[in-house]
């Protein structure tokens, strides 16, 4: 019985954004110590737009941004998935 309780309660998901630099990461890191709850990060390895962002970033900051809510979109899905399903 004890188990569809815990089935039942509501999970938690907070979702930090911002600016490139901005200390999202570091916030995520408190936040998860404080409140000891599992961190997301978004993924920056393999991202095809990071360098020439930095050399040039009025013109792949569109590109930058797209790719980076893509991947957001599917690791959101995919982490809400799993822990609805996978507890």
């Amino acid at each position: 019985m004890e188990r569809v309780d815990d089935q039942k309660k509501m999970k938690k998901f907070i979702i930090i954004s911002g600016n490139i630099g901005s200390g999202k990461s570091s916030l995520t890191r408190v936040l998860s110590e404080k409140l000891g709850w599992k961190a997301f990060y978004e993924v920056v390895e393999n991202n095809p737009y990071l360098e020439d962002f930095y050399k040039d970033m009025s013109k792949w900051s569109f590109h930058l941004q797209v790719f980076f809510l893509s991947k957001r979109f599917y690791g959101y899905f995919r982490n809400i998935f799993t822990f609805t399903l996978h507890p």
